[in-house]
C-alpha cells in the first residue's frame, strides 16, 4: 500500500480521516463507520476491506477513475454509490481460466450500484451477476466492451434495473436473464430505464429454470428480445416502449399494445403516447385495447387522429380495414359516436364545441 502525507491508505481494519474529505482527488474510494472515513487508493481495495457478515456497507467513489475489477464475494453487502463519477475497469477479473468480467458479484452477495456510470474496453461482460442485484439510477455502458459481449450478465438472483441506462456495443448483449449449472436463474424485474442492445432470455440444456424471469413494467427499449423457444412464459410485459412487437409477452387482456410511427407502446405507454399524438398521425391496437374517454379502441384497427374539426366532415362506417376517429360511423345515433370522438379530443387537449344539425 501506499503512503500519503494526508492521509494513511489503509488495510482492512486501519482507518484514517483524510483531511481533504469528499473533495479528495489522490484516493479512489472510501468507506465511512460511524465518524471514521477510510480512504482507499484502489475501488478493489475498499471491496477488499468490506466484512462478509452481511453488514451493508457504502463504497463511495471520490472521483473518475479507472482501476481493476472488482470481485464481490459470498456474504458482502455493498452499496457502489458512485457520486456522479465515472469506473473505467481496465483490468478483469473472473474465474480461473475465464477473467473476462468487469464486476464478478457472487451468489450469495448483495449488490447495489447507483449515481454513476460503469465503462471498461477490456472486459467482455462489465457485470457478470449471481447475486441480488440493485442497479438504480446508473449507466451501465457496454458500447466499447472488448469482443461486443455482454453489459450486464445475469445468472442468478433477485435484480432489480430501475432508473437506469443500459448501452450494449454494436452486435453486442445489453443484459441477459439465464440460467446454467446448479443455479436456478436470475428474476430480473425493470421499470423507467433506457435498455439500448439485444436482451436474451434462456437457459442451458437441463438447467434448473425455477426462478428465470422477466418482468418489464416500464421504460425505453431500442433493440430485439430474443427470447429461447420454450420460455416465453418467463416472460411478463406490462409497459413500456419498445422498437419491436412485444403483444407475445402480454399475458394481461387489460394490458394494449399500440403502433404508432413504428414505435410499439405497452400499458400506460400505450395511453400517453395515444393522447400525445399529432394531427394526421394512426395509430393501430396491436393486443388488447385502449379506453379513452367514452371511446374504446380495439385490437387489429387503426384509427387516425384528425386534421380538421371532426364535425364538419361527413361520417365513414367501421370496417375489417381500421377506423378514423375524426368521423362517426354510420350509426342509429351519431350523435353518441359524435360525443365518444368528443371526448377522445378533449382528452387530447384538442377539444372542439359540435353542434347537431337540425333535420
Amino acid at each position: 500500500m501506499l503512503l500519503s502525507p494526508l492521509c494513511v491508505t489503509a488495510f482492512a481494519g486501519e482507518s484514517t480521516n483524510c483531511p481533504d474529505g469528499d473533495s479528495c482527488t489522490q484516493h479512489v474510494a472510501k468507506i465511512t463507520a460511524g465518524e471514521t472515513t477510510i480512504h482507499y487508493d484502489t475501488l478493489a481495495e475498499a471491496v477488499a476491506a468490506v466484512s462478509a457478515d452481511g453488514t451493508q456497507t457504502t463504497i463511495t467513489l471520490l472521483r473518475d477513475a479507472e482501476g481493476s475489477g472488482v470481485k464481490v464475494q459470498d456474504g458482502q453487502n455493498i452499496i457502489f454509490d458512485l457520486a456522479t463519477h465515472t469506473y473505467k475497469v481496465t483490468d478483469t477479473v473472473g474465474s480461473s481460466g475465464t477473467e473476462t468480467n468487469g464486476f464478478q458479484l457472487q451468489q450469495g452477495s448483495t449488490v447495489t450500484f447507483t449515481n454513476g456510470t460503469l465503462t471498461s474496453e477490456t472486459a467482455q461482460i462489465l457485470i457478470q451477476n449471481y447475486c441480488n442485484l440493485t442497479l438504480d439510477g446508473v449507466t451501465v455502458d457496454g458500447t466499447s466492451l472488448a469482443g461486443a459481449k455482454y453489459a450486464v450478465s445475469n445468472n442468478n438472483g433477485e435484480v432489480r434495473i430501475k432508473n437506469s441506462v443500459i448501452k450494449a456495443a454494436d452486435g453486442g448483449v445489453a443484459f441477459d436473464v439465464y440460467s446454467f449449472g446448479s443455479y436456478t436463474g436470475a428474476n430480473v424485474t425493470v421499470e423507467n430505464s433506457d435498455v439500448y442492445g439485444k436482451i436474451e432470455v434462456g437457459a442451458s440444456d437441463g438447467a434448473n429454470t425455477t426462478d428465470l424471469k422477466l418482468q418489464i413494467k416500464s421504460g425505453t427499449f431500442t433493440g430485439t428480445l430474443d427470447v429461447t423457444e420454450g420460455f416465453a412464459e418467463n416472460v411478463a410485459i406490462t409497459g413500456g416502449t419498445f422498437s419491436e412487437d412485444v403483444s407475445e409477452y402480454i399475458d394481461d387482456s387489460e394490458v394494449a399494445e399500440v403502433l404508432i410511427d413504428n414505435t410499439y407502446y405497452v400499458g400506460d405507454a400505450a395511453t400517453a403516447a395515444i393522447k400525445a399524438l399529432r394531427p394526421g398521425q394512426q395509430v393501430t391496437v396491436v393486443a388488447g385495447s385502449v379506453k379513452i374517454g367514452f371511446l374504446t379502441l380495439e385490437a387489429g384497427k387503426t384509427y387516425t387522429y384528425p386534421k380538421s374539426n371532426p364535425g364538419s366532415g361527413s361520417s365513414n362506417s367501421n370496417n375489417n380495414s381500421g377506423t378514423t376517429i375524426t368521423q362517426s360511423p354510420k350509426t342509429a345515433d351519431a350523435g353518441i359516436a359524435v360525443y365518444g370522438v368528443m371526448s377522445v379530443m378533449s382528452l387530447l387537449g384538442m377539444g372542439y364545441v359540435s353542434k347537431k344539425k337540425s333535420r
